[in-house]
């Protein structure tokens, strides 16, 4: 592989803001064109020979499969069980998620060439591959200024496409002890389920006397976590993850108990390494919050907050002067788009007050762009030709 190809030029991404530490900045690799056709070269190849062994779980980097498909499996799993109860079963959902820590900058390259060779990638291709990995640079673009050039000894490129492969391969066997259609990947993000049947489980009250838990709720019922699998499934990871020199964000990692019975509420106790891990009532999935009554009410309240944000944006673009086929092109672009993230997996779940507040984002930009000619909303979306 040219060495000219193998510097990486970094430009630090906040994955949030306001920002609180280096590590919540994501490095965004910038490569030489030509050293991406020839990745893309290479990477048809590389999934050519993986098809055959590629975890099926696995929804990152898979044509024709979004996170829409991941949401929807997912949560049809959870609701077809869920929904068990109402035949004289008693059944509750437990869902983990498991984020790795750095995951990209943690990868060794001796195991990610071995993972390519156990899943079958041509032999060929493996000198080309180690090539690629071998004596890799990087620099940091900051402000229209460059760094010095430091050595990587080791980390898959953020953003290339043998980087994005080498974390694919390495990690395809990661969640193997979870059954098939109890796990949920996304490149780093893994969701794993565990259908609790209540009466059977060892269902039990807490002993409040002995100590005073800030963690159980009024119910007071408890379920020891060594008689989930989720807590055998947490142990085979992290036991993999330190295998491969890799470390599991004890923070990012949660669990969510999906209950929906009246006289079997309970909660329970996961622990990673000596920590329990946070039981929450909401979690945000791949940008879609979802919480434990499988509402969506906090989505829609999150989607609306984005949109009203951008619509500064928009006013400020109409006081320049901007004609209304421009401020429909912009709205649709910067604001729509928002409202309709991931709608194939909430759109048939709303409520009508949810669906009020979100066509009420767009009756405020009709109003923007048509001031004084808006007279009612059906007209508007026609003048406008907004369906």
């Amino acid at each position: 592989w040219p060495k000219c190809y193998k510097r990486e030029t970094i430009t630090p991404t906040p994955k949030q803001f306001p920002l609180e530490t280096r590590e919540m900045l994501r490095p965004i690799a910038n490569l030489c064109n030509l050293n991406k056709i020839m990745e893309k070269i290479i990477t048809e190849m590389v999934i050519c020979d993986m098809k055959g062994s590629l975890d099926p779980s696995q929804y990152g980097n898979q044509k024709n499969i979004s996170i829409q498909h991941y949401l929807v499996r997912l949560l049809h799993r959870v609701v077809s069980n869920v929904d068990r109860n109402s035949k004289g079963e008693v059944n509750a959902v437990l869902c983990m998620f498991i984020d790795w820590k750095q995951a990209y900058s943690r990868q060794c390259h001796t195991l990610g060439v071995k993972s390519f060779l156990k899943n079958g990638v041509r032999p060929s291709l493996i000198p080309i591959l180690i090539s690629y990995f071998e004596d890799r640079e990087m620099r940091v673009k900051w402000h229209g200024k460059l760094s010095q050039p430091r050595k990587l000894p080791g980390g898959g490129a953020m953003g290339a496409s043998l980087g994005n492969w080498e974390f694919l391969s390495q990690t395809n066997d990661n969640a193997d002890c979870v059954p098939e259609d109890d796990r949920f990947k996304f490149v780093d993000d893994l969701s794993t389920l565990e259908v609790i049947n209540l009466l059977t489980v060892g269902l039990s009250s807490f002993f409040m006397k002995s100590q005073v838990a800030s963690d159980i709720p009024v119910h007071g019922q408890f379920i020891e976590g060594d008689k989930l699998k989720s807590q055998k499934y947490l142990e085979q990871i992290n036991d993999w993850t330190e295998s491969h020199k890799m470390v599991i964000s004890e923070k990012k990692t949660k669990a969510m108990i999906f209950n929906f019975t009246d006289n079997y509420k309970f909660t329970t106790r996961l622990q990673l390494k000596g920590n329990n891990i946070e039981i929450v009532d909401q979690m945000k999935i791949l940008g879609t919050i979802v919480n434990d009554r499988l509402s969506w009410d906090d989505n829609c309240g999150l989607l609306i907050k984005k949109v009203n944000d951008r619509m500064r944006l928009l006013r400020g673009v109409q006081s320049f002067g901007a004609s209304v086929e421009e401020m429909v092109h912009l709205w649709i672009l910067f604001c729509r788009s928002v409202i309709e993230q991931s709608c194939v997996v909430w759109g048939t779940s709303l409520t009508q007050e949810n669906i009020d507040d979100l066509e009420r984002t767009q009756k405020t930009f009709a109003k923007l762009v048509l001031r004084e000619k808006y007279k009612d909303y059906e007209n508007s979306l026609l003048i406008l030709n907004l369906d």
